[in-house]
């Protein structure tokens, strides 16, 4: 069972720092076309959630304390990140 927990986390960070990654390289560059970007990016987010999905199940199920409320806040700027990201960018 710890090789699923490993490639879960492994995909985990990936997906986000790739999300992360690019997102900052094409904020800094403006010679970098943010379109070209968007469906990597909106995959690597969406690995990011199902993952954390998983992650969440395997290691914080039936509680609710103060480190699950610091994950959910993450978790909602997350899905802020990726909506605002969607709706300016896929929209251009």
């Amino acid at each position: 069972m710890q090789y699923v927990y490993i490639v879960v986390i492994g995909l985990h960070v990936m997906a986000g720092v790739f999300w992360a990654g690019t997102t900052i390289a094409v904020a800094r560059d403006p010679e970098i076309k943010a379109e070209r970007f968007i469906r990597p990016q909106l995959g690597a987010s969406g690995v990011v959630f199902l993952t954390g999905i998983l992650l969440w199940y395997f290691f914080h199920e039936g509680a609710f304390g103060p480190m699950e409320k610091a994950l959910a806040l993450g978790i909602v700027t997350a899905l802020i990140a990726a909506g605002v990201q969607g709706a300016l960018v896929a929209s251009a």
